[in-house]
């Protein structure tokens, strides 16, 4: 026989040398006779008599006799091990679905719990503001009027001073009973003065404020509020179910059961008083996927476009000052629900709470970085930056969501990067930056930081002969583009993959599927398409495969509301979607009526 040698490691530890099939313990250098299970290791005499008399040990002869299903065994196991890996490898894009899933349900619970409490502490803060400056105000307007009725008192008493000096001066010329009449006359006033002050003199009074008296355990309750646990109920599947044993390949009906177990349930928090635990809830697969395009970029929830024919908040009244509008388009929503307005005319943008109150302002006329000529579109990504298409400047700005200036793209030209007259502008799920630049008649897309991706030329519209001149834009759940065509009045549906047109609805009229000068547009989370059809006069809301739902007409002659926020000549800009699928727009009105129109709102939800 040939020398061999043995690769196991498991046994090399006892082995000096291999002559045939005779091996020797590397420690006694005697013959390895026998095979102990327990050990996993070949033995020689002495090794079985000194260490391992109380082990499962074989002779080598007797031992495959013995163990004859061993081989098989082995085989199975290491099968079944390999299954499991394998499972495991293919689990893991699920996995790390889930755990973010998971992680933005807590993040979700934990700011639905902590944003009331947050809410109420400021709500209470402003309305103790409120008080002070209510307070502030009538204490000054007090303060004015005392000081506007003694200066009066005072010119009056030194007009009073001048006659009496006059009267003793010229008292031998005068007659006695005109002197006593002017004497008399002089103490009537000076009584009254007298009493002016003495009533009107400013009182010097100082307000405390009186802080809660908190008990420093309430501050460490607040401060440990909450608390994150692990529910071993929902835990993944972990790597105990590999055999680990010979004994453990016998039960591999149960270790391919687990292996191969699937579940379509999903983790969902649920908020407790001081607690975060997690339950299992049965959600469709629709449910947990986020489209590419978003109604609301960056809403956990789902976004459905919700049905009105009446108008629930109407704010934004004409003027230039905080909270006022004169021209007014592009509007959007962001995560929290604060609704953002571009102003053409004033060139700021303006963001509102849910609820119409202002917020804040930025921006005004310029050309610099932060600074606007006429900006038209709007959109907020998942990240919460401000994207606007500052159209008169021909350029692309971007702001944090606290409207500091982070960086703009874009300049006058035709080249690709370049625009003409860029009118509104979308974002996707994947911070693809899409915008109408209008002028130049095409759709061009950037990346998260304004680098060019690719151009998308429109061309002529077929039934017209006239140029597409896409205003209005936005992104379908499936990610594709939406874009409204001005001129030539309907909609056109833009595949970004191979950079063309699919499909074109819509002709001019005031039918089903006919527009007249259709302006923004934008999807709910099902593909449910609303346009802002503007010389209509009304909101248009189609289902993805364009079946006419329901239609907001603005003109109080056919929706029957008496109210004066808007009449019959007002148009429809632009439009979005709140997080709970009330539909917002943007109205304009023509220049010859805003003189009338002092009560007009801008902006109305339904």
């Amino acid at each position: 026989m040939n020398r061999k040698e043995v690769s196991d490691s498991t046994m090399e530890a006892n082995i000096a040398y291999t002559s045939g099939y005779k091996q020797k313990c590397r420690e006694h250098h005697e013959v390895l006779q026998y095979v102990c299970e327990n050990c996993r290791m070949l033995l020689c005499d002495v090794c079985f008599r000194k260490s391992h008399t109380a082990h499962n040990c074989f002779h080598i002869d007797n031992f495959l006799t013995q163990r004859n299903d061993l081989l098989f065994r082995l085989i199975e196991s290491g099968r079944l091990a390999t299954n499991c890996y394998e499972d495991i490898g293919y689990k893991e894009v699920d996995s790390a679905r889930h755990i973010d899933n998971n992680c933005n349900l807590l993040a979700q619970s934990i700011r639905n719990t902590f944003r009331p409490l947050i809410t109420s502490l400021q709500q209470r803060e402003s309305n103790l503001l409120d008080v002070v400056n209510n307070m502030h105000k009538n204490r000054m307007e007090n303060m004015y009027e005392q000081i506007s009725t003694l200066k009066a008192s005072y010119l009056g008493l030194v007009k009073v001073i001048k006659k009496l000096n006059k009267v003793a001066k010229n008292g031998h010329k005068l007659e006695n009973l005109y002197i006593v009449t002017q004497i008399l006359e002089a103490q009537r006033q000076v009584d009254t003065y007298a009493k002016i002050l003495e009533e009107k003199q400013y009182k010097d009074e100082f307000y405390k404020f009186y802080a809660p008296q908190v008990p420093y355990e309430i501050l460490r309750d607040i401060e440990n509020l909450g608390s994150i646990e692990l529910d071993d109920n929902n835990d993944l599947t972990a790597l105990n179910n590999i055999p680990t044993t010979l004994e453990d390949a016998n039960e591999k009906d149960i270790i391919l059961s687990s292996s191969q177990e699937t579940s379509s349930a999903e983790v969902e928090i649920k908020v407790e008083k001081d607690t975060c635990k997690k339950t299992k809830t049965q959600k469709s697969e629709n449910d947990r996927n986020i489209g590419i395009g978003q109604a609301v970029p960056g809403c956990l929830n789902k976004v459905k476009a919700f049905r009105s024919d009446l108008p629930s908040l109407a704010f934004a009244p004409k003027g230039n000052g905080q909270g006022h509008v004169q021209r007014p388009w592009g509007v959007c929503v962001n995560q929290l629900g604060d609704i953002f307005i571009t102003d053409r005319l004033n060139h700021n943008v303006q963001i509102f709470s849910p609820n119409g109150e202002f917020i804040f302002r930025f921006g005004r006329k310029g050309k610099s970085g932060g600074q606007f000529n006429a900006p038209a579109g709007i959109c907020v990504d998942k990240n919460g930056r401000i994207i606007i298409a500052d159209k008169n400047n021909h350029r692309i700005q971007v702001f944090s969501s606290g409207a500091k200036y982070l960086l703009s793209f874009g300049r006058l030209g035709t080249q690709c990067g370049k625009f003409k007259f860029p009118f509104d502008v979308a974002v996707n799920t994947k911070l693809e930056i899409a915008v109408t630049d209008s002028a130049n008649h095409r759709i061009q897309q950037f990346d998260y930081n304004g680098h060019f991706i690719r151009e998308i030329p429109l061309g002529t519209c077929t039934f017209t002969g006239y140029q597409i001149t896409p205003r209005g834009i936005c992104y379908t759940p499936k990610g594709n583009i939406i874009v409204t065509d001005y001129v030539n009045h309907c909609l056109h549906l833009i595949s970004p993959a191979k950079g063309k047109i699919v499909s074109t609805k819509g002709s001019l009229g005031f039918g089903y599927l006919q527009f007249s000068r259709p302006s923004g547009v934008c999807c709910d989370d099902d593909g449910t398409i609303i346009v802002a059809d503007c010389h209509n006069r009304r909101i248009c809301v189609f289902s993805s495969t364009l079946e006419s739902l329901w239609n907001i007409d603005i003109r109080p002659s056919v929706n029957g509301l008496n109210n004066s926020y808007c009449n019959e000549t007002d148009r429809t800009c632009d439009v979005a979607l709140t997080k709970d699928g009330r539909i917002v727009f943007i109205s304009e009105m023509l220049s010859a009526h805003e003189a009338a129109q002092t009560a007009k709102r801008f902006v109305h939800v339904y």
